[in-house]
């Protein structure tokens, strides 16, 4: 037999077989939880924001893994499709709360201070009332940089918005989103005589029309309003609060809330996502302090991962004292009472720092198509890839092992698994860093085209220079 007709013989008994093990696979019913033990990452495409597909080939995996396994025995994927590491630093922000003018919100110095020490400018608040006290608090905030997404729920529609006009007039930028009413399920809206969800819309519409038959702010992107369960209405982007519940990992939640989505045709945000500190009973089930540091930063990169473009963490601080420790409201800050940063603040601030990029470019750089690498790792895991304008690129790796009892409310020790990360592209010069320890490099390797490093609960930032 010659070499071709081997070949093609050889091609098309492997077509029989993917035939017969794809009929055989989706002819039964399909269990959620079955996958496979280790699993190698590679894109389905970049998008012009620099995103990818990463969404859609993770949801279907459980479906497509024998036809992805007799593919890849002997041929594994690599390449993960790159985004601009500043896009994912302006994508961070968190909530605040200047209206308070009691509790740890009242120094509005020590607050901007914390920001200042994140390196975050993105907040979330609620839209300022006509009070003299609030518009000097939100101007000091915006000489000071901050960029303010807005909620509103004022009874009056139209002079909500031109207390708004007003101050985008004079501070322009500072006003990068606008929001309708925060958790109406919670806090319910009556609006031209009706309640519940279809207030709530009809109060949607009013502010949606509103601001885009305004010449200032017509350009200004449109929040949903948010409630439980979720609903639609006249907005530009979907938006959600994916809080995730007895101390699990946030990849499920967020992933969930993304995938049960009203309108699924509008870009999707989470305005608000968080843990508490407060260890036991109360509330849904809070954590310690270590593993809210490292359940945000997962946070941060899954949403990053599922391609929602910005996440405000609740909250920047702790804004009252709870002396009997029952009060989950008072422990979701990254920074405590004394505005001390907590390990998720200190974390957020090393990422910030890290991925932060000051090129002139950087956010409009062409990603380059030269950072492609295979990565074996749990398949807990995922990663991604971000790229700075001057050639730098930074690999995330992070994996969601659950690492906090819910029971018995005490930290579990994660199994440290070893992941390889293979660079297809010729050798770099490679820096571990985890940020939940610092911004010094755990290890550091001159040329290489490969590296081998035990992935536990902490992510791991692969730092690559030419």
């Amino acid at each position: 037999m010659d070499s071709s007709s081997y070949f093609r013989k050889t091609a098309e008994k492997t077509v029989r077989a993917i035939k017969r093990a794809a009929r055989r696979h989706f002819s039964r019913k399909i269990n959620p939880e079955r996958r496979l033990p280790r699993r190698t990452y590679q894109p389905v495409g970049v998008d012009s924001n620099g995103g990818n597909n990463w969404k859609v080939q993770d949801m279907t995996w459980n479906r497509v893994a024998p036809i992805v396994l007799a593919i890849t025995l002997f041929s594994l994927p690599t390449a993960a499709a790159p985004k601009r590491a500043q896009s994912f630093v302006e994508s961070i922000g968190v909530n605040v709360h200047l209206m308070y003018f009691d509790g740890g919100y009242s120094n509005l110095d020590r607050t901007l201070a914390a920001l200042s020490y994140l390196g975050i400018h993105n907040v979330r608040d609620s839209a300022l009332s006509a009070a003299p006290s609030a518009w000097a608090r939100y101007a000091a905030a915006a000489e000071a940089g901050v960029k303010f997404n807005l909620f509103v729920r004022d009874d009056d529609v139209t002079g909500a918005l031109a207390r708004l006009h007003t101050f985008v007039q004079q501070f322009p930028g500072s006003i990068i989103s606008i929001e309708g009413p925060n958790e109406v399920n919670n806090f319910p809206v009556v609006y031209r005589g009706k309640a519940g969800t279809e207030g709530a819309q009809i109060y949607q519409k009013s502010l949606f029309d509103t601001v885009k038959s305004d010449p200032l702010l017509k350009d200004i992107p449109v929040y949903n309003f948010t409630t439980y369960p979720n609903a639609s209405g006249a907005s530009d982007f979907g938006n959600i609060h994916p809080y995730p519940k007895g101390g699990r990992q946030p990849y499920d939640t967020i992933l969930s809330e993304s995938q049960n989505r009203i309108m699924p045709d509008k870009p999707l945000v989470i305005t608000e996502a968080g843990y508490y500190t407060l260890p036991g009973p109360a509330g849904w089930g809070g954590v310690d302090d270590q593993t809210q540091g490292v359940y945000l930063v997962n946070l941060l990169l899954d949403a990053a991962f599922l391609g929602l473009p910005r996440t405000y963490i609740y909250q920047l601080l702790d804004a009252y004292p709870d002396a009997d420790m029952t009060k989950q409201e008072s422990h979701f800050g990254l920074f405590d009472i004394r505005y001390q940063p907590k390990s998720s603040a200190t974390a957020i601030r090393n990422i910030v720092r890290l991925m932060t990029d000051n090129d002139p470019g950087a956010n409009a750089f062409p990603l380059r198509a030269t950072d492609n690498y295979t990565i074996n790792a749990p398949s807990s895991a995922r990663s991604l890839i971000f790229q700075k304008a001057a050639r730098e690129s930074i690999v995330a790796v992070w994996n969601e092992p659950q690492i906090w009892d819910g029971q018995n409310f005490r930290p579990i020790a994660p199994v440290q698994e070893t992941v390889t990360l293979t660079l297809s592209d010729g050798p770099q010069n490679i820096s571990l860093i985890d940020p939940l320890k610092g911004l010094s490099p755990q290890k550091r390797l001159q040329r290489v085209s490969e590296v081998k490093f035990s992935l536990g609960s902490s992510p791991i930032f692969v730092v690559l220079t030419r």
